[in-house]
């Protein structure tokens, strides 16, 4: 990974990654085509730069017998992957990574009538998630200029999440913050400095109860603690949000596409079955009219994010309201907004390839955004759009050198 310096950090020694469908496009025998994953291949080489010992596997030429090794050892080349070994079989290693992996414990879980592990109603046949042996709550936060802010009000949260989901023996409040503070501490110190200047750390906190009676045939003694806590760049998210942009990502900020068709490269905002309209990554879609902020309604136990806005809103004179947001009045917004981690608040520029108001952000959205910044000490709307940019430009990068 570019301006990182690994120390050792403990973790399986050898790790073996299937490659199509896995670290580029599955092409499905059309080999010379195949784009590779930028973020799979820079998690690959940063786990070289730690120590691990990578090997690559590949079915290609199993079925056809042709020979790939040359066209392979190029292409790996050109994406600039570390790795130890190239393997046209499967050799041994601690861990696996297969995209048509399927677990042992999701095929005694799964349909006992469809394959082992996947959906008999799947389009393409790929595996599914089984039915969850373990009953758990994850709750995402982050850091902000480096600070896990709000990690208390995070660590509340899981634990009234578990105590709902009936999780047992939830952890105090104080015992996640410290997970989480020892996680972070422990990515952190694995690099001398951070991917790029404006990056920071989201994490996702685990809590974990007991299986379900009719699983009983397949329990086994939890491997999995009942808190864990996982972490991640900030940039690898920023990632994701290159295809949805409504213009180019820069020191001002981002603006996105939002789509009700769905699949169609926009943020997905979709009908409730009660009526109205939500958000479809899990946040709170919002619109303003005439300064006043409408707020899709929220969740019995209100999101960190959301309660921290609801702070911010009066200082600023912006009147809130939390109600069910019907289309046209999203379509004839002055604005619209997403309240959402880990950008908090997210621009919406169009909707439906139609524009929404007549900027974006809008003012109200850049008055929020300036409180929560000034809030953070971190400008929330220009680190969204330079991650962003970032992501892009090294996809393309990688993208170029391997055509």
């Amino acid at each position: 990974m570019a301006g990182s310096s690994p120390s050792a950090t403990p973790g399986p020694k050898t790790l073996c990654f299937d490659l199509d469908g896995t670290l580029c496009t599955n092409t499905f025998g059309d080999y010379e085509v195949a784009e590779p994953y930028a973020s799979a291949i820079e998690r690959v080489n940063g786990l070289a730069a730690a120590g691990r010992r990578i090997l690559i596997f590949t079915a290609r030429g199993t079925a056809t017998g042709i020979d790939w090794e040359e066209v392979t050892r190029a292409q790996l080349g050109r994406w600039d992957l570390s790795y130890d070994e190239l393997h046209f079989g499967k050799p041994s290693a601690d861990v696996y990574v297969d995209d048509r992996g399927v677990p042992t414990a999701t095929w005694l879980r799964g349909d006992g009538f469809a394959a082992p592990g996947f959906s008999a109603a799947a389009t393409l046949e790929l595996p599914t998630v089984a039915p969850p042996p373990l009953t758990v709550v994850v709750e995402v936060g982050r850091t902000y200029a480096g600070a896990p802010l709000r990690l208390a009000d995070h660590a509340r949260r899981a634990r009234t999440l578990a105590q709902a989901a009936a999780v047992p023996d939830v952890p105090s409040v104080g015992e996640i913050q410290a997970a989480v503070l020892e996680r972070l501490a422990a990515h952190t110190s694995a690099f001398a400095d951070r991917p790029h200047p404006d990056d920071d750390l989201l994490y996702a906190t685990s809590l974990t109860g007991r299986s379900a009676a009719v699983l009983l045939d397949t329990w086994e003694a939890p491997t999995t603690a009942p808190l864990e806590v996982a972490c991640r760049w900030l940039h690898e998210a920023a990632r994701g949000l290159n295809g949805l942009l409504a213009s180019e990502p820069g020191a001002d900020g981002i603006a996105v596409r939002a789509g009700t068709g769905g699949g169609d490269g926009s943020w997905p905002v979709e009908r409730l079955e009660t009526g109205g309209w939500k958000d479809g990554l899990g946040g709170q879609l919002g619109l303003v009219r005439d300064d006043r902020l409408v707020l899709q309604e929220a969740t019995p136990i209100r999101s960190v994010e959301s309660a921290w806005l609801h702070e911010l809103l009066p200082d600023l004179g912006i009147e809130v309201e939390e109600r069910r947001i019907e289309l046209e009045e999203l379509r004839d917004a002055d604005e619209a907004v997403i309240l959402t981690m880990p950008w908090c608040l997210v621009p919406v520029a169009m909707l439906d390839g139609s524009r929404l108001g007549r900027v974006s952000p809008g003012p109200v959205a850049r008055r929020v955004l300036a409180a929560w910044s000034a809030a953070v000490d971190c400008d929330l709307g220009a680190q969204a759009g330079r991650l962003a940019a970032y992501s892009a430009s090294t996809s393309r990068q990688l993208v170029s050198r391997a055509e």
